[in-house]
């Protein structure tokens, strides 16, 4: 994520690193970036010292643009209606005058086709065709614009398998004016409402098919949302409901440094709930749900952002819900609250982010029923976040959240979570580095509901454990030859239940050749092992070694990227005995071709692979080959008439 936009899918991901080049210049001023992977997540801020940025042409996105949401949706850029992330962050640095409008329409598009073979039909034969069209125009104050795309899936092989599916799934209608002090955008299509950015309690769970309207106005900014055909997850039975939804919100008419906006959003599930089963050909068998029950709320929110300085932000939300779970039965509304503050900033190389959020226990938001991560129900907590960069002692960072879950608890005991950690990272010399990181984490059983005491911990959910790691990584690259290695301890204790108590260590060493020519060579060979009290646990261990040299000539585009896999598993009980023996190998390797000339559009590759799964203990010993080919072609085109 830049700036609070995906843009996964315009990144380079390799084995060790994540590149990304934006299709537009940055903006003067700190930009911020969050990358996930698994489980893990780091989160650090970048500041751009040079001029901003001409600003777009008014209502014209470049075709390149991040489009957050969906492939097709393309942010309002109408100055004044409901700035988003990157507006906001730029609020001190305001935009050259724009350039020359054109006023002659454009069109531009792509179509790619994409052809799959597997050996044995495994994965299935198949055609993908797709398509992606934009148009726009500009004329004075007004703008208008036309984006989609869209694709016919077809499964060729194996026969009982064969269809053909086709679908317009992303498209955005979006027609703009602006003069003065009065601007409106009406939006039609695949879109997220910006009437909701930035919010963490009122906001959709996924873009929707819907009209969104907003009209600035020397009193403030309004906008609408309403759905027209919603295929998104319901909130009774998830798929097995559609849902009506709409949503309003006012912003305020206040200084660039300055955001407040109030909010509303009600959601309901329609229809009829089902269960989809199969019979002996395949075939779907649709039965109604007896079980499903609708739902049906509304919540409301308002959402104050202030930059106290040019590098500090306070943001706090406050929202408020009622929603009633079932609808089928008499049962009540039930009212829900939820608030989060925070502030976040830079002072000289050290950059600050806390954050408080308590969310009541019935808090609900029906147009998004699992929640975000910061919303979940009868919860409150701390999280916080400092880094500091020095010239000569290297990075340090903290890292600590608190958080108070079952905090009125009536049927399991309340729980309280603190966790730590500490990072450390330094550059020695130009071709070393080296990062440390240490974590703790602790938790305890708070309240007890009257009701429950005197019963053992397994029954009330009670907890009192500990969690203590230390990582340390280490690279160095010799020549044209980067070296890594790494290792991992692992402390969980609990102390109601020793038994589940583990120490787990791992080891890895891993190297990349990078030559000047046309030879590349990744490797890497991971151990752990994990050892824990009780005969019925014992000890696992797991060595996985992965080998994967790769030839690239570029004159042709022609690349050979052989592939060795192999994980070898042991589980041995504290008694000695062996209960589990693996061996799990992948042989092969691919071979990728983009033809010259006037077919360089098209690209043809193929893949080999000879597995081998073993294990001794239950002596299997499967062996299986497999071959796939698949080719890509991908034609574009832009014209201005």
């Amino acid at each position: 994520m830049v700036d609070d936009v995906d843009i996964t899918t315009l990144a380079q991901v390799a084995d060790v690193k994540v590149a990304f080049a934006p299709p537009l210049p940055l903006a003067g001023g700190d930009h911020n970036v969050n990358l996930t992977v698994g489980n893990e997540a780091a989160t650090w801020k970048f500041t751009v010292l040079a001029p901003s940025a001409p600003a777009a042409t008014v209502g014209v996105p470049t075709a390149n643009a991040l489009q957050p949401g969906t492939d097709a949706e393309l942010p309002p850029v109408v100055p004044g209606l409901m700035p988003g992330p990157v507006m906001v962050a730029v609020a001190h640095h305001p935009a050259a005058p724009a350039a020359a409008k054109p006023t002659r329409p454009s069109e531009e598009g792509q179509i790619s086709s994409s052809t799959q073979w597997a050996s044995g039909s495994n994965p299935p034969d198949s055609n993908v065709l797709s398509a992606t069209e934009r148009m726009t125009y500009q004329q004075g104050p007004w703008h208008m614009e036309v984006n989609g795309s869209g694709l016919l899936n077809s499964i060729l092989n194996p026969e009982v398998q064969r269809t053909s599916q086709g679908r317009v799934n992303d498209y955005v209608i979006q027609l703009g004016y602006k003069s003065g002090d009065w601007a409106a955008n009406l939006r039609f299509g695949i879109v997220t409402p910006v009437l909701y950015t930035d919010a963490q309690f009122v906001t959709a769970a996924t873009p929707r098919q819907g009209a969104e309207i907003t009209l600035k106005t020397p009193a403030g900014t309004f906008g609408y949302f309403a759905n027209t055909n919603d295929q998104a997850l319901g909130g009774g039975a998830g798929i097995n409901f559609h849902q009506q939804m709409m949503g309003a919100s006012w912003q305020a008419p206040l200084p660039k440094w300055a955001q407040f906006r109030l909010m509303w959003l009600s959601a309901q599930d329609i229809g009829a709930p089902t269960s989809v089963s199969f019979d002996s050909q395949g075939n779907p068998i649709i039965l109604p749900n007896p079980v499903a029950a609708k739902s049906t709320g509304d919540v409301y929110g308002a959402l104050l952002n202030i930059h106290l300085t040019q590098k500090w932000l306070w943001s706090s939300e406050y929202a408020f819900s009622r929603e009633n779970p079932n609808t089928d039965q008499d049962s009540k509304s039930e009212f829900g609250r939820a608030w989060r503050t925070g502030i976040s900033g830079q002072t000289g190389k050290t950059n600050v982010n806390v954050a408080y959020r308590d969310v009541g226990e019935n808090f609900g938001n029906p147009a998004n029923p699992s929640l975000t991560q910061a919303s979940e129900p009868n919860l409150r907590g701390v999280d916080s976040a400092v880094t500091q960069t020095t010239k000569t002692a290297g990075t340090f960072g903290l890292t600590y959240s608190f958080l108070e879950n079952n905090v009125h608890p009536t049927t399991s005991d309340e729980l309280f979570l603190h966790s730590f950690d500490e990072t450390w990272s330094k550059p020695i010399g130009k071709k070393t580095n080296l990062v440390v990181d240490a974590r703790q984490s602790l938790t305890q059983t708070g309240t007890v509901p009257s009701s429950l005491e005197g019963q053992p911990p397994d029954q009330t959910g009670a907890q009192d454990q500990r969690d203590i790691s230390g990582n340390l990584n280490l690279s160095r690259q010799i020549g044209t030859v980067t070296m890594s290695a790494g290792g991992t301890r692992d402390w969980n204790h609990n102390n109601l239940f020793p038994e589940a108590s583990t120490i787990t260590s791992s080891l890895t060493f891993g190297t990349n050749l990078v030559t000047k020519k046309f030879f590349q060579l990744n490797g890497q060979v991971n151990a752990n092992w994990v050892a824990a009290d009780g005969l019925t646990t014992g000890t696992t261990r797991n060595i996985t070694l992965y080998v994967q040299p790769a030839f690239t000539w570029k004159k042709p585009a022609l690349q050979v990227s052989p592939l060795i896999t192999l994980t070898k598993g042991r589980t041995i009980l504290a008694d000695g005995t062996l209960t589990s023996d693996t061996l799990t190998g992948q042989y092969g390797g691919r071979i990728s071709w983009t033809l010259p000339g006037a077919m360089k559009f098209s690209t043809l590759s193929a893949q080999g692979n000879y597995n081998q799964n073993r294990d001794t203990i239950m002596s299997i010993d499967q062996r299986t080959t497999q071959l796939l080919v698949l080719w890509t072609a991908t034609w574009g085109h832009k014209h201005t008439f």
